[in-house]
Parts: C-alpha cells; sequence; structure tokens
C-alpha cells in the first residue's frame, strides 16, 4: 500500500507539542518516527519520556537512543515494530516552483486531533534548506496576522508532494523563529539533507521505498524462453559458451539472493527499461541478411551492462541504491534474460 492523500493520516504521530511521521520498514522488520529535533531536545539523556501517540492517544515505545543532528533540527526515533498495515512512504528530490504540497500535523489549536494544510512550492534549494510554501489552508487563504497560530505544532511535520492522490515525501517542517512567519511562508529540511544525515549515522539500512520495486512483478512476460533458448537464436554460437553463460546465470542468481529484495526489484525494472531501448536499437540496427554471430550477442550483453551500470548510478541518490560491480550488474542482465524480460531479438520487445 503506497501513501495516498486517503490514508496519509496512518503515518502521522504527536511527538511532544510537534508532529512527526512514521517510517515502517518490512525488510528488517523496523520502525522509525521522522521528525524535528527541537521537537524532543529536552528529552535526549531521558528518551523514554519523550510522548509519541497516534490518533486513538495509543503510544509508541521507543527503543533505542534518537539519532539527531542539531544544526539541520533532524530527529530519528526507533520504536517497537508494528504490525498493523502502514502506508510505505515514497520520496521525491525532483521539485520546481507550483508543485502542489500537502502535511498533516498537531496543530496547539487543535487539541491533539490532526489537521492537514496544503498549498504549492514557491521556493526549492536542495541544499540551503529552503522550500517556501503555503498559499491556502484547506482552500481557504491564510490571515498574515495568524500564520504564527496557524503553524505552532506542525513542525517535524512531512512535507509531501501531491501527483493526483499519490504522495511522495520532500522533507520535514523545521524550527522556525517568529521573525521568520512571512505570510504564506513556512521552511522545511529537504529531502537530501534527510538523506545525508542517514548516510552520517551509519543507518544505510533505512532505505525509503520507491514505486518501482513492485513494478517489476506488474509486468506480464511475453517472452517465455529462458536463457539457453534465447542464446540458440545465434546458431554459431558454441555449445560450451552457452553452457558457460548458463553456470554464469546461475552463480549470479546465487549471489544476488544476498540483496534486499525489494532494491534488487527496483534496480531489475530500472535496468529493464533501459535496456529495452538498447534492444531496440539493436534490432533495428541489425541487418536481416547477416546471421547472428557470437560476438553480436557479446556485444548486446555488454551494451546492456554499460546502460545498466549508468542507470543504477544515475538512481543512486534517488532511491538509496547500493554500490554494485560490474560483475554483479552483468550478472543482473543475465538474470532479466533467464527470467523473460531480455532477449537478443524481436520477441524481447514489450509494447
Amino acid at each position: 500500500m503506497i501513501l495516498e492523500i486517503n490514508n496519509l493520516y496512518k503515518v502521522i504521530v504527536k511527538v511532544n507539542e510537534g508532529s512527526g511521521i512514521l517510517l515502517k520498514f518490512e525488510a528488517d522488520k523496523k520502525c522509525y518516527v521522522l521528525t524535528a529535533y527541537h521537537n524532543i531536545e529536552d528529552y535526549i539523556e531521558d528518551y523514554e519520556k519523550i510522548e509519541l501517540f497516534n490518533d486513538n492517544n495509543a503510544p509508541y515505545v521507543i527503543v533505542e537512543k534518537p539519532y539527531f543532528d542539531i544544526n539541520n533540527d533532524i530527529a530519528l526515533l526507533e520504536v517497537d515494530y508494528i504490525i498493523q498495515d502502514i502506508p510505505i512512504i515514497t520520496f521525491e528530490r525532483s521539485i520546481k516552483p507550483d508543485d502542489l504540497i500537502i502535511f498533516m500535523g498537531y496543530p496547539d489549536k487543535s487539541e491533539g486531533i490532526k489537521e492537514d494544510l496544503s498549498g504549492e512550492v514557491g521556493e526549492w534549494n536542495e541544499t540551503k534548506t529552503a522550500i517556501k510554501v503555503i498559499k491556502n489552508v484547506q482552500g481557504s487563504t491564510i490571515q498574515e496576522e495568524k500564520t504564527i497560530e496557524v503553524f505552532v505544532g506542525f513542525s517535524g511535520s512531512g512535507v509531501f508532494k501531491k501527483d493526483g492522490q499519490k504522495l511522495s515525501l520532500i522533507g520535514i517542517l523545521k524550527s522556525l523563529h517568529d521573525q521568520e512567519f512571512y505570510y504564506k511562508e513556512i521552511y522545511c529540511v529537504p529531502i537530501a539533507k534527510i538523506f545525508q544525515f542517514i548516510q552520517d549515522k551509519n543507518l544505510a539500512e533505512i532505505t525509503f521505498s520507491n514505486p518501482l520495486a513492485s513494478a517489476l512483478s506488474q509486468l506480464q512476460p511475453t517472452d517465455k524462453r529462458n536463457l539457453e533458448e534465447k542464446l540458440k537464436v545465434c546458431p554459431t554460437l558454441r555449445s560450451a559458451k552457452i553452457k558457460q553463460y548458463i553456470r554464469i546465470v546461475t552463480i549470479g542468481q546465487t549471489e544476488l539472493s544476498r540483496y534486499d529484495e525489494r532494491e534488487l526489484s527496483s534496480i531489475k525494472y530500472s535496468v529493464f527499461e533501459e535496456c529495452q531501448e538498447e534492444l531496440m536499437d539493436f534490432i533495428d540496427n541489425y541487418s536481416n541478411n547477416n546471421e547472428l554471430k557470437s560476438e553480436d550477442i557479446k556485444q548486446l550483453i555488454e551494451k546492456y551492462t554499460q546502460r545498466a551500470k549508468k542507470i543504477i548510478d544515475d538512481k543512486r541518490n534517488e532511491y538509496g541504491y547500493g554500490v554494485f560491480s560490474d560483475d554483479i550488474i552483468k550478472k543482473i542482465i543475465l538474470d532479466l534474460i533467464e527470467t523473460c524480460y531480455l532477449s537478443f531479438d524481436e520477441e524481447g520487445i514489450y509494447e
């Protein structure tokens, strides 16, 4: 279940006098509350007294001393793993002016009841923690003299970009001094700073989910041939060479089993889409008058691997991918060929 407007309330947490968001990671069965540091700064040494509640006033139990970054006003608290269904929070780093946003939290005036604010991005800067948003509150313009009253209690709330009903995290609301509460403006810590914080604290195992993780399973493979059958489109390819490729893919599948399944599925889908273009170029440029040669097979696998490496590198920061050797990337390619997604001929092209 991906986070959408209609289930946003499920990830909103009251953090002392502020707000936060609940992050659930199925891979390692852990949950965290992401919030603003100033919401918990008085309880760092006695963190068990930090109050975290959901809508039903049920408390979340903190299991580790909080991780925090004072300068960027970020805090991360590990809580007991939650059994019930919690939406998967995706993230977005590509932000531009006029993007629609929404956030939800526990303002002081609400007496413990969540409220949501909506608006649009006015200015965005990933490196200087600047975002100027808020144009309206549920359709009504915020009055300048009431701006401070409106936002108190929302600090630490997740700020989400709206794409139809789908929501993607772009940052959390930061601490503001009274003089910073300008009409229609508010600031947040952008997602790039949050990723840097997670990296600096050696919390690399925390990876935000992304919509590509389930995309591969939603494809309907039309080419049912395995790697051996696909290699046989090249009549000059030696039997020994075919067996060698089969050994490589078998070993590769064992090695790939060590990686997180969702991360690997996301990578495979990105690689599949990238290599589809390479396959179409190969078929368009290949002369039907020429017999497919073993060298053609080798070169296409190499081109697949090069494009796969590039797309993984391009999306590393966006989706938190790990670092993969060229050998592992080649084995990902061969696995995609073995499991019906790529090939060396027209049958491997998806409409």
